[in-house]
């Protein structure tokens, strides 16, 4: 069982990953479904701006993919949509060149009749261009196109944020007035579909087409005329989503079976395996296994202990006045123990010092002390016996 966010999403496999988060396949453990799980980093204060913006579009469409739901956990948010296993428009250019002109009629209708429900609601996408473009695996058949990602996306009826020098979109598919600096109107989204009508039917960047060359070959007048008017420098002069769908009416530009020509838009995820669902362990934006800051302690044997080590430097103490040194038997190698082997200290030489003069001994120093004591009280008693005798004397008299 892979990781799962929030107690609810699943994450089964890695879809694609950007500068703003990662893409992931996940099934939903609530409703049992499989779904897309877009994950951002809350600490990614533009990411969290385009998270608001796209997780708050509210546009039902059958090409239009909207979030189905949210869900925050830790430092990341997660938001959900239906999953679309047939890539991107951008891959299917790339793997094919030009389209033909009828698969590209069709894409063109999907993805007009999804901008006139978006504009409806008061919302310029601002980032039309064949990467946000999905597409169903259809194989040969009828496309199935659905415009995605609404992160720049601005609501015409909410507070407007002033964000001087900034332009938001993707080079190439920029209408001139956003170059310019200019104001988000549903005609920038305009000149971004043309963009991606050019891009289709010529198989080459938007920088690169030449729209005073007229038409690339086998591609009729009538869809390239619209083109033209897509891509006009003034937002005046560009079809609105009705008009636009009224020009792809034309028969040339019906759809009919085998349009595709050799054209696939094929399976791009492999397929789950009933059996066993999920194949991968690890959330994007989430560490694996950190290194430890500090290294491990060395691992003590047991019964060892390390002795602290001893200064050399420290003055020799002089011997005890009261206990003169006694003299020891040098070791002769090493300190052996049973658990460490230490190296011992230098031998050291047993000084004999002799008490000094000055400081008698205990029992010379007793014995004077009695001495003392004696001729002390043999004086006291001579002058006392003096005294009487002087005492008697002087009443004889």
């Amino acid at each position: 069982m892979g990781e799962v966010f929030g107690g609810r999403y699943e994450l089964i496999d890695l879809i694609g990953e950007g500068g703003m988060g990662a893409v992931w396949r996940a099934r939903d453990l609530k409703l049992n479904r499989v779904v897309a799980a877009k994950v951002l980093r809350q600490s990614d204060a533009s990411a969290l701006l385009r998270f608001v913006r796209e997780q708050g579009l509210r546009v039902n469409h059958p090409n239009v993919i909207a979030p189905l739901g949210w869900i925050g956990e830790d430092n990341q948010v997660l938001f959900t949509m239906r999953i679309v296993a047939g890539g991107s428009l951008a891959t299917l250019i790339g793997d094919h060149g030009a389209l033909p002109p009828r698969f590209a009629a069709e894409i063109l209708r999907q993805l007009l009749s999804g901008l006139q429900a978006v504009h409806a609601a008061h919302l310029v996408h601002r980032d039309v261009k064949p990467a946000n473009i999905l597409l169903d695996a259809t194989g040969t058949g009828r496309p199935h196109a659905y415009l995605t990602d609404f992160g720049i996306a601005v609501d015409l009826t909410g507070p407007r944020f002033t964000e001087t020098g900034m332009v938001h979109g993707t080079p190439g598919y920029l209408a001139p007035e956003l170059m310019a600096l200019g104001d988000a109107t549903p005609a920038v989204d305009m000149f971004a579909v043309g963009m991606v009508g050019a891009s289709m039917l010529t198989g080459t960047r938007p920088r690169d087409i030449d729209f005073e060359a007229g038409a690339p070959d086998g591609v009729p007048e009538s869809l390239w005329s619209l083109i033209r008017d897509l891509t006009a420098p003034d937002p005046e002069a560009r079809p609105g989503p009705p008009e636009a769908l009224r020009h792809l009416e034309a028969p040339e530009l019906a759809w009919q079976d085998g349009a595709a020509g050799d054209v696939e838009v094929f399976q791009q995820l492999e397929p789950l395996d009933s059996e066993n669902p999920t194949t991968t362990s690890r959330r994007p934006g989430t560490p694996g296994p950190m290194s430890p800051q500090h290294p491990a302690p060395s691992p003590v044997t047991p019964g060892t202990q390390q002795l602290p080590s001893q200064p050399t430097d420290q003055p020799r103490q002089p011997p005890s006045a009261i206990s003169p040194p006694q003299q020891q038997t040098p070791p002769t190698g090493p300190l052996q123990s049973a658990h460490t082997s230490v190296p011992a200290p230098p031998p050291t030489q047993a000084l004999e010092t002799p008490p000094p003069a000055d400081v008698p001994t205990p029992g010379k120093r007793g014995r004077k002390r009695r001495v003392s004591d004696r001729v002390l009280l043999a004086t006291s008693a001579l002058l006392l016996l003096g005294g009487v005798i002087l005492l008697v004397l002087w009443y004889m008299h």
